[in-house]
């Protein structure tokens, strides 16, 4: 099975399971994990766009939320992701992992400290929790997937040949 295809069923059977699980997955703190991972875990198996193209397929949780929670947040989190992504995709080593959280948490935290000055109606789902779980589920899916993309990275490079001393070809001398 060559690479790219394996990049291609992967990409899309994580897409496709993700965009499953925003129908099972009610509780708020559970869906916003089920989402952040599985952008992640997309970026991490099938590649860069389609990372891009599970952030956007998370509208799909939007057709199973009864409280509407998903509603008000939705572009947060798919803006938060895509933060994080670009960042991760700019910097792919350590630096970028830092950076990616960074652009992940900095709409969040935004969000929630002057959310009273944008709209003083506007209430967040688990209240003063909603920091937590959110930078957790961030911290979770960006580390888990840079573990998972750095083995996937090693595995795939060619491995040089070991040569021992020995194995060198010895001129003999002609008598």
């Amino acid at each position: 099975m060559p690479s790219s295809f394996a990049a291609w069923f992967s990409g899309l059977m994580l897409a496709a399971l993700g965009a499953a699980a925003m129908f099972v997955v009610t509780p708020f703190p559970q869906r916003f994990l089920v989402a952040c991972l599985t952008v992640f875990l997309v970026d991490a198996f099938g590649g860069r766009w389609f990372s891009y193209a599970a952030g956007l397929l998370l509208v799909v949780g939007l057709f199973n939320d009864p409280t509407g929670h998903w509603v008000q947040l939705f572009p947060l989190v798919v803006g938060s992701l895509w933060a994080a992504l670009l960042l991760r995709h700019t910097e792919p080593g350590f630096l970028g992992v830092g950076l990616s959280f960074i652009g992940f948490a900095l709409p969040v935290v935004a969000l929630v400290t002057l959310r009273s000055k944008l709209d003083p109606n506007l209430t967040l789902p688990l209240g003063s929790r909603f920091l937590m779980y959110s930078l957790l589920s961030g911290a979770i899916a960006i580390v888990l997937s840079s573990v998972i993309g750095f083995f996937l990275r090693r595995s795939s490079q060619p491995r040089a040949a070991k040569t021992s001393k020995t194995s060198t070809p010895r001129v003999r001398a002609q008598r």
